[in-house]
């Protein structure tokens, strides 16, 4: 509250839990939309430090997550894999803690529509293992989203695409799906969501997390020498 800004946050966000989108898209003060001010984006990676401190702070995370989905041409310097762990994290931590309304039920949604909206292989690639942590799939569905992150991979591993071209999808690094979707920093909130969400059956499930997890965890090994 010592922060001057905090009376135009507050009025920005007070209008945003009460009118929700419609409030963030709306033009004001001659600063374009309220998405995009000051008062709204000063928040987003701020409101995420001290997620764990109480129930009321975990919600203004979700929120604040769900306005980075949203708002892709306004944040573009926070990547969407931070977005979306914070996002997963915080749910799960909600409904650990028996939060009635927790948003776990709607992160499929949520999954769907940004597979549909982004164009980048890697995020695509991104949503696709999001998905799987997340919704209630038939092995059959499930199958298919694993085999899906296996030849994905596969072609983040081409340094040359059809036409011996430069591959723009060549990942940074190796490691099965994890070194082209994430980065060192986020890795160990990856895993340990992989490790208590992933599911386990069918046999490929259980092949794919395992090589997930394998794979991952040595990198944070080497990388720490």
């Amino acid at each position: 509250m010592s922060d001057p800004g905090y009376g135009e946050y507050l009025e920005a966000y007070t209008e945003v839990l009460a009118r929700g989108v419609p409030a963030l898209l709306e033009d004001v003060r001659g600063e374009g939309q309220r998405m995009r001010s000051f008062a709204i984006t000063e928040n987003l990676l701020l409101s995420h430090t001290d997620a764990g401190e109480s129930i009321v702070h975990r919600w203004f995370s979700v929120l604040t997550a769900c306005i980075e989905l949203l708002g892709a041409d306004v944040t573009r310097d926070i990547a969407l894999s931070t977005t979306l762990s914070t996002l997963l994290v915080d749910s799960f931590a909600l409904a650990s803690s028996s939060e009635r309304d927790a948003p776990r039920d709607l992160l499929p949604a949520i999954a769907r529509e940004l597979f549909a909206s982004r164009q980048r292989p890697h995020e695509r690639t991104l949503v696709r293992l999001t998905e799987l942590l997340i919704a209630t799939l038939s092995d059959a569905d499930v199958e298919d989203r694993c085999r899906t992150l296996h030849a994905d991979h596969d072609q983040f591993q081409e340094y040359y695409d059809e036409q011996g071209e430069l591959s723009w999808s060549y990942a940074a690094r190796p490691e099965f799906v994890l070194g082209a979707v994430v980065t060192r920093r986020q890795l160990r909130t990856w895993l340990d969501l992989i490790e208590h969400h992933f599911p386990t059956s069918p046999a490929l499930a259980k092949e794919t997390r395992d090589r997930l997890l394998r794979e991952g965890k040595e990198w944070r090994r080497t990388s720490r020498k």
